[in-house]
């Protein structure tokens, strides 16, 4: 039996080594053909660091997949390759989906076709994406993406625009020779290690819009912005970068790592003590010993808008679902030299992370160079130093009326539906700092002159109001404001609004608020021609300064204490976000309403009655940011007014009931015109600005 086998062995072995000397070759070649080497497209998903876990789309010019792979999901370092299926041929459009919503949608495209064997790289960067939005009419990139057609020509010129304006940057980091947004090799920072220059680009540039939403280039250190470059009109080269900068990026690096470190303990060995004794109006509850781990985290004087480290980082400190958050590189959103703060170099920061349960969330705070003026930066998270919780941000709400405005009684009462504008600032007047607060005063680029006084609230009639209201734009004095408290529940100075939130109605402004005639102190919280120098009647758009809202606008806080009109502290708040037109509300992604949430708002479904609670759910915006906060507000008649309390939304949800306050219940809407109901969505920005959706009846 084993002779036979080995016998039959010897045999077959004969005939394949006859077969093979007779394909030619002598048995030193395969007779099968070597497979042909794939095409593929090899890129990076960065942000100035990378944006790891992101869902990437990939299609060609009919819309469909192009890529062997089922699913494409960025690697920790911001990766992504596409295999493409045989026969598949440019153009090819790639959108990249931050999963935390923290990130706006990005987007590239290729014109070129892979050589099989050679990967052919291809980025996307929020600089991708603004290149790609200059060949889009709207300025949308995802319009591009979606409509699956590109212009070759117009998008080369458009780059090679684009990476003109960039030289004196590009050479000032030393950017590689050659650099190209799309196809330069990116290592993006993350935990595991530094970016390289082309990283280091997307620290340092910064990109906006103009008044016009046309789109514009800067960088961090720099309040100056110039036109984008487009494919027919060629841009202003940007100023070179500070060489500080690059030290701050490096040390982001280091930052993210010590925050992992530390919230990779479980929280009884990561807060060893803490204080809840401290009232609110003193900074509240504090840790006051962490772990070894956590304690390079900030520096010994950090302060925060009246909060010192433990009180800062006191809720994610000693919350469980912070164990073992996942946090990002931070993001430098401006750099100064020489800053107020303590005559240092600055850089404002934004700290993102996702929890355990895979909720966003960011800090935006201050880092400092101890070693400034020396050969040796030391950056430590220094925070911004002012006396009390007070921010200054970009606003824009959308106002949704379901009421018939053309009926009686509601079209000399009920507010249309509009896209508004304007810029708050809060100022929190129950926390560190607050005590014996009574004014504020704010003044800086495109207010009214004398800038706004802001004072309290009446405490009988806005017992839930936790900010200063705007009571004088007219340069009075503090100490007499002070005395005149307010409910106008108002810490919004509004700046535009549109005729209506669809078609052409959405992309044409109505006058503010008396803006017609010569009364424009009925309205101190809207902007006003009168306030600028302009006729009554004069359209916003031709006396509101859109470009002086930009990013890095510095407003000067005086704040007054005891009713005296001179001014205890005196600081300034600089602008993250730029404030839009509000004609550009239509052009951003939101959130629809469900049908049962608009029956909460129509007095003839069973949903208009009384109720302690009421669901309310909505549609997710694959481009739009998701929802972090949910309020209802009701009222019928003068004193019957209820205030919903605000429903925190986790991750991915779309839906949340929404309860009154305890003891209390939402009144019955009706068709009367004395009472009103209305829903309000608040987005989960992390820009530092404000973006509300607020659905009412009446």
């Amino acid at each position: 039996m084993h002779q036979l086998r080995l016998k039959t062995i010897a045999t077959l072995s004969l005939v394949v080594s006859t077969w093979l000397t007779g394909c030619g070759g002598g048995g030193s070649s395969s007779p099968f053909p070597s497979p042909a080497p794939d095409s593929v497209i090899s890129g990076t998903a960065a942000i100035g660091s990378a944006l790891a876990n992101a869902q990437v789309s990939i299609v060609d010019h009919h819309g469909v997949s192009p890529c062997k792979e089922v699913s494409i999901v960025t690697t920790g370092t911001g990766g992504f390759t596409c295999t493409l299926i045989a026969g598949a041929a440019a153009p090819f459009f790639i959108s990249v989906i931050d999963p935390a919503g923290v990130v706006a949608p990005l987007v590239s495209v290729t014109t070129q076709t892979p050589i099989p064997g050679t990967p052919l790289v291809v980025n996307a960067t929020p600089l991708t994406t603004a290149i790609v939005a200059q060949l889009a009419g709207n300025h949308d990139p995802l319009s591009v993406f979606n409509s699956h057609v590109v212009d070759a020509t117009a998008l080369a010129q458009t780059t090679s625009n684009v990476v003109a304006q960039l030289q004196p940057v590009l050479a000032s980091i030393g950017a590689p020779t050659g650099y190209d947004p799309f196809a330069t090799n990116i290592t993006a920072a993350s935990t595991g290690g530094p970016g390289n220059t082309a990283d280091l680009v997307l620290d340092v540039v910064r990109i906006g819009t103009d008044g016009s939403g046309n789109l514009t280039l800067g960088t961090v250190d720099s309040t100056s912005v110039v036109a984008m470059a487009t494919a027919t009109q060629a841009g202003t080269p940007l100023a070179a970068a500070n060489a500080s900068v690059s030290s701050l990026a490096a040390a982001m690096l280091g930052l993210a790592q010590t925050f992992r470190d530390c919230f990779a303990l479980p929280t009884a060995q990561r807060v060893l003590a803490r204080d809840t004794t401290i009232p609110y109006s003193q900074g509240g509850s504090t840790v006051t010993q962490v772990a070894p781990a956590c304690r390079p985290l900030v520096d010994a004087t950090f302060l925060q808008n009246g909060f010192n480290a433990g009180q800062y980082f006191y809720g994610n400190l000693t919350s469980d679902t912070m164990t073992g958050a996942q946090f990002s590189v931070p993001q430098i959103m401006q750099f100064f030299v020489k800053s107020s703060i303590d005559g240092l170099d600055i850089g404002v920061v934004n700290i993102r992370f996702i929890d355990a349960n895979g909720n966003a969330g960011n800090y935006i705070t201050v880092e400092a160079d101890k070693g400034t003026g020396t050969a040796t930066p030391n950056w430590v998270l220094y925070g911004n130093h002012h006396p009390v919780d007070m921010l200054v941000r970009a606003s824009i709400r959308l106002l949704q009326q379901q009421a018939d405005t053309t009926m009686a009684p509601f079209n000399a009462t009920a507010p249309q539906s509009t896209f508004q504008t304007g810029i708050e600032f809060y100022v929190d007047k129950n926390g560190p700092g607050s005590i014996n607060l009574t004014a504020a005063r704010v003044t800086g680029p495109g207010l009214p002159a004398s800038g706004l006084v802001l004072n309290r609230p009446i405490p009988a009639q806005e017992a839930q109001q936790s900010w200063l209201n705007i009571a004088d734009k007219f340069g009075g004095d503090p100490a007499v404001v002070a005395s005149q408290q307010t409910n106008c529940n108002c810490d919004i100075f509004w700046l535009q609004r549109t005729q209506g939130i669809a078609g052409a109605a959405a992309s044409a402004i109505r006058n503010n608020p008396n803006g017609g005639n010569s009364n424009n102190t009925q309205y101190v919280q809207w902007a006003h021609p009168l306030d600028y120098g302009a006729a009554p009647g004069t359209p916003s758009d031709q006396y509101v300064p859109f470009a002086s809202f930009a990013a890095g606008a510095p407003y000067k806080v005086e704040l007054f204490y005891g009713g005296s009109g001179t001014p205890t502290y005196t600081f300034f708040k600089t602008l993250l976000s730029p404030v839009i037109p509000a004609t550009r509300g239509a052009q951003l992604a939101w959130n629809a309403p469900t049908l049962a949430t608009l029956a909460l708002l129509d007095p003839s479904n069973a949903l208009a009655a009384a109720a302690p609670s009421f669901p309310v759910s909505w549609m997710q915006n694959p481009s739009a940011e998701q929802i972090r906060l949910v309020q209802i507000f009701g009222g019928n008649g003068p004193t019957t007014v209820s205030q919903g309390n605000g429903i925190g939304i986790p991750k991915g949800a779309s839906s949340v009931v929404v309860s009154a306050p305890s003891g209390l219940q939402f009144t019955q809407l009706d068709s009367s015109g004395a009472s009103y109901r209305s829903v309000q969505l608040s987005y989960r920005t992390f820009d530092n600005s404000l973006k509300l959706a607020i659905y009412r009846y009446n």
